[in-house]
């Protein structure tokens, strides 16, 4: 699970402290850091999405900017999937929260 984009999207102006935290940089998730354990994990049934639940077809393969970065949430299956993305946007609240 990575969630750094999705809290980015919901919350453009915590992309400061990920550029401060990443010397810079924003450092999260690239198509290639998942495109082959997304791969395997669909093949073995799991449902695999971003933190948004979007599905990753169609994705760039290739890419490493801002632009290309992506939140990645994988589970056993959709019950458990839907839970997760529940509690995800609970913490988005928060955070959306603690900020405004």
């Amino acid at each position: 699970m990575d969630v750094g984009p999705r809290m980015i999207e919901v919350l453009p102006e915590v992309e400061k402290r990920f550029r401060e935290v990443g010397n810079g940089h924003v450092l999260n998730n690239a198509p290639y850091d998942v495109a082959a354990s997304s791969l395997i994990l669909e093949e073995a049934g799991c449902t695999v999405m971003d933190a948004a639940g979007r599905s990753l077809t169609g994705r760039p393969r290739l890419g490493s900017g801002v632009d290309h970065q992506m939140s990645v949430v994988a589970s056993a299956n959709e019950n458990l999937h839907g839970q997760i993305l529940e509690e995800i946007e609970k913490g988005l609240e928060a955070l959306r929260g603690m900020i405004t």
